[in-house]
């Protein structure tokens, strides 16, 4: 789940206006289904949304 953890953080990070990419970070973020949900299998997304909101609640 660490690796989770970092990948989130990382994510938060570059949305800031002075970094490249900050704006696909912020929709990858903010629209994190959206984003990422099409192109994983089932189980894949269900890792990966649970990782997300456990990170959001901070418990990852």
């Amino acid at each position: 789940m660490q690796i989770f953890r970092m990948s989130y953080l990382d994510l938060l990070k570059t949305q800031s206006p002075e970094k490249p990419y900050s704006r696909i970070h912020w929709f990858m973020f903010k629209k994190f289904e959206l984003f990422f949900k099409k192109p994983l299998e089932t189980k894949q997304w269900q890792i990966i949304r649970k990782a997300f909101e456990l990170f959001k609640k901070n418990l990852l």
